[in-house]
């Protein structure tokens, strides 16, 4: 009969934190590190406005705004997360020489993948081959100061993704968004558990007699039908509408939305009986941004251009919201997918 140690199961019952361990372990460390080392003031100034100019780029659905970079001791785990997976991409590419960005990328791809629930099954392997070797190439760049234990997590990281699905679904971000709601159940000093255990069957006991209701599109307040095509002379137009959670808008910051392999930008919404259609223009061109360490349309990262007149009618219900940043050279853009944070 095979026995298994007590610890080593122990082990598995307790998941790394990929909030702690990458958010504000890794990522904040090597950003500390070219901060310090890597640099010059030109370089700061350079990032700081790219990263101030993607605030108006930013969709709803990220908690906080890109900041300056001379703050980035003061920076949320949400923000470096946004810097991780989104804006650095574009706002560190040419600050930073080949070999580090390179390395740069392997950490991107890897928890790209690790946080999509789809591709942390799929490409698990990958991202634990990307992410041993970052750990092994990173005193290379950055000298024996960066091994630490957080370092040595990336290693295992992956496993925990075959395990558990992706990251999100073992990460502290719901118990730190909680504790604002936490704190607001407290209305006097003294009995502080008996005040939060009271409030909480309360909102449970009420949520139970409202039913489990099924959630439907929210839309915004109805705009002025103006000029439709024929087929669509029975929908009402929208300027905004929310599905499960994801919020649609003519405005840019939520206009984006990748489907079928394509871009596009949405310009008006209508609702069509049950369905929810976007008249969209649409990127002609699209390409990877990056080919190592894979392809970056494998973790949902595109370069496009060549944005059209030409008008299609999507659905809403089927697509996978993005955000959209300006390259330097003008007309190119990069979007990136946004993965399902909490």
């Amino acid at each position: 009969m095979l026995h298994v140690c007590p610890l080593v199961g122990m082990v598995t019952q307790f998941p790394q934190d990929y909030m702690h361990l990458v958010l504000l372990g890794v990522m904040r460390k090597i950003l500390c590190l070219w901060m310090t080392n890597r640099w010059s003031r030109t370089d700061k100034n350079e990032i700081t406005e790219k990263l101030v100019s993607y605030r108006k780029h930013c969709p709803s659905d990220m908690a906080r705004r890109p900041r300056e970079l001379r703050e980035f001791r003061n920076f949320k785990a949400t923000e470096l997360r946004t810097i991780l997976c989104y804006t650095g991409l574009v706002a560190f590419r040419n600050n930073l020489s080949q070999g580090v960005f390179r390395h740069f990328l392997m950490l991107v791809c890897s928890l790209r993948i690790l946080l999509n629930p789809v591709l942390c099954k799929k490409f698990n392997g990958h991202a634990k081959e990307w992410l041993i070797e970052f750990v092994k190439l990173a005193p290379k760049f950055y000298g024996p100061e960066i091994c630490t234990f957080n370092m040595h997590g990336l290693c295992h990281l992956a496993d925990e993704g075959q395990m558990y699905g992706n990251l999100d679904n073992i990460s502290s971000f719901p118990f730190e968004n909680k504790l604002c709601q936490v704190k607001n159940l407290i209305k006097r000093p003294g009995v502080t558990l008996r005040q939060i255990i009271n409030r909480t069957m309360e909102r449970r006991t009420a949520n139970l007699q409202c039913g489990c209701r099924e959630r439907k599109s929210k839309f915004s307040t109805p705009l002025h039908s103006g000029t439709l095509a024929d087929e669509h002379k029975h929908a009402s137009p929208f300027r905004s509408v929310t599905i499960d959670g994801t919020k649609f808008s003519t405005n840019l910051r939520d206009s984006c939305f990748v489907t079928n392999g394509k871009a596009y930008l949405i310009e008006k919404i209508l609702k069509l009986g049950p369905d929810v259609l976007a008249i969209a223009s649409v990127f002609e061109k699209i390409d990877d941004l990056f080919k190592y360490p894979c392809a970056s349309r494998t973790v949902g990262i595109y370069k496009v251009w060549a944005l059209t007149h030409q008008l299609q009618t999507i659905s809403l219900k089927r697509v996978q919201k993005s955000m959209m940043m300006p390259l330097p050279t003008p007309g190119f853009f990069v979007v990136v997918v946004l993965n399902s944070h909490p």
